[in-house]
């Protein structure tokens, strides 16, 4: 066990790009984790990489983002928005768990694995990550999948690994930790004046923090596509 993993794991920074590597080539079926040399990849499979990749360019908790409605996501604009609250009887989903509203602008390698998702999406689902064998509900994360590519990658980690990654990258990119809590939609003490501001009101404007953390897992990435080409 990598000695950074434990009850709290990370992917480390020497390994995001292999991670971000191999969560597309498995999503491909470049590299099939299944033990049937002929099996092609499975649409489970399929989401649960995609779903991994939004978490860690999007900071989203894994519920969020299984909970994520294409009428949360504008593409045009490229921002979501997750409610603060959410009514909708049998949902599953309650909102934000400060429940504040959320907004999130997408970097540029989120805004086209959206785009990518929207091409292929179920026409008949309101979620971007349905079920496979009911798109009328949310995926359920498939745990055995997530094993599996930790096993191949070396690393143990979960859903949540991407959000403390995200934090540990936007940390060492040198963004302030205020500014993380907030791209984390971590609840924060803003008194009076805080209540006046309305993060709705420029979605756009920390849009150069996620991409600050985008380039530098692009940067990874394109660092270990080199080593191994």
């Amino acid at each position: 066990i990598h000695p950074i993993g434990g009850k709290r794991p990370v992917i480390p920074a020497s390994e995001l790009g292999a991670f971000i590597v191999l969560l597309e080539q498995v999503r491909s079926g470049e590299i099939r984790i299944t033990d049937r040399a002929t099996a092609r990849v499975s649409p489970g499979t399929v989401r649960v990489c995609d779903l991994l990749l939004l978490c860690l360019f999007t900071a989203f908790r894994s519920g969020e983002a299984r909970h994520l409605k294409w009428s949360y996501v504008d593409l045009e604009n490229g921002h979501v928005r997750l409610p603060g609250t959410c009514r909708e009887k049998g949902s599953g989903f309650e909102g934000t768990k400060n429940h504040r509203d959320h907004w999130v602008p997408l970097s540029s390698y989120a805004r086209t694995l959206l785009e990518r998702i929207y091409a292929e999406r179920d026409p008949g689902s309101v979620y971007v990550f349905p079920a496979v064998h009911d798109p009328k509900v949310p995926i359920r994360l498939d745990l055995q999948i997530i094993r599996k590519i930790s096993r191949r990658l070396g690393t143990p980690f979960n859903s949540h690994s991407m959000r403390r990654t995200f934090a540990s990258i936007a940390d060492d990119v040198g963004i302030g930790f205020l500014t993380i809590k907030r791209l984390l939609n971590h609840a924060y003490e803003g008194g009076v004046t805080g209540n006046y501001i309305n993060p709705g009101f420029n979605p756009s404007k920390p849009r150069e923090h996620f991409q600050k953390v985008c380039d530098y897992i692009l940067d990874r990435r394109a660092e270990d596509m080199a080593l191994n080409f």
